[in-house]
C-alpha cells in the first residue's frame, strides 16, 4: 500500500514545472504497461491455442509414378532430326532452288555514248533547229527535243549536236558524209537507159512521141547527119 500511495502522491503535484513532467512521465508509463499487456496476451494465446491447424499433404503427392521406357529412335528418324534445322518454325531442310524456273533478266545499263550515229550537218537555231544525221547508212533529220535511238537531241551548235539520255551526255562533232549514203529521196520514174554506142554499129533510137513513124525516121536521119 505504501508503494501505491507513493506513486499517487508523486503524480498529485500541481506546481510547474513538475506538473508537466509528471504528466508526461505518467503517459509513458501507461503506454509501456499497455504494450506489455498486449505482448503477454499474444504469447499466452499462442501457447494455449497451439497455432493454425496443419494441412496434411495430398495423397498422390507422396506416390511415385512408374517411368515408361521410351522407344529407341531409328537411324532414319535420327538422320531426319539432324537434317531439320532446329530453330526453324517448319523444321524442314531448305529446298534446293528450282533451276528450271525462268531467271529474271537484269536490266541493262544505259549506254553512255550514242553509237552508230554520225552528224553531218545542222540547220536552224535554238528550239527550231536540228541536226542531219546518218543512222545505219541512211540520212535523216532530227529536230531539237526529238528522240533518236533512245537519245534526245538537246541542242545544236555550229560544229556539233548534243544528245542526252538517262545514261549520260554525248556531243557529236560534225563529220563529212561518205558517198555511199542512201538518201531517203522520194522514188521517181526511172529514166530510160542510154545504150552504149559501138563503132560501126547503128544505135536504135526510139521514135519521138507525137510524131508519125515516117517523120520521126526523117528527123532522126537529119539529127544523125543524114544517115
Amino acid at each position: 500500500m505504501m508503494v501505491i500511495s507513493d506513486v499517487l502522491s508523486r503524480y498529485k503535484t500541481r506546481v510547474n514545472p513538475l506538473f508537466a513532467e509528471r504528466r508526461l512521465e505518467l503517459a509513458l508509463v501507461v503506454a509501456l504497461l499497455l504494450l506489455a499487456l498486449q505482448l503477454a496476451w499474444g504469447v499466452t494465446r499462442q501457447i494455449v491455442d497451439g497455432g493454425p491447424a496443419p494441412i496434411p499433404p495430398a495423397a498422390d503427392s507422396l506416390s511415385v509414378l512408374a517411368l515408361e521406357q521410351q522407344p529407341e529412335v531409328s537411324d532414319d528418324a535420327s538422320a531426319e532430326i539432324v537434317s531439320r534445322p532446329l530453330f526453324w518454325a517448319s523444321r524442314r531442310p531448305a529446298q534446293a532452288p528450282d533451276e528450271t524456273a525462268p531467271k529474271k533478266e537484269k536490266p541493262k545499263a544505259a549506254a553512255t555514248t550514242l553509237k552508230g550515229v554520225r552528224v553531218v550537218g545542222v540547220f536552224g537555231s535554238g528550239e527550231t533547229g536540228g541536226a542531219i544525221v546518218i543512222v545505219k547508212g541512211k540520212r535523216q533529220r532530227v529536230a531539237v527535243d526529238d528522240e533518236l535511238e533512245g537519245w534526245t537531241l538537246e541542242s545544236i551548235a555550229p560544229d556539233r549536236a548534243i544528245f542526252v539520255s538517262a545514261g549520260g551526255r554525248d556531243e557529236k562533232m560534225l563529220s563529212m558524209a561518205s558517198l555511199d549514203v542512201q538518201y531517203n529521196a522520194p522514188a521517181t520514174s526511172a529514166s530510160p537507159a542510154v545504150p552504149t554506142r559501138v563503132p560501126g554499129q547503128k544505135v536504135p533510137i526510139a521514135p519521138l512521141q507525137g510524131i508519125p513513124e515516117a517523120e520521126a525516121s526523117e528527123e532522126q536521119s537529119l539529127s544523125m547527119g543524114g544517115r
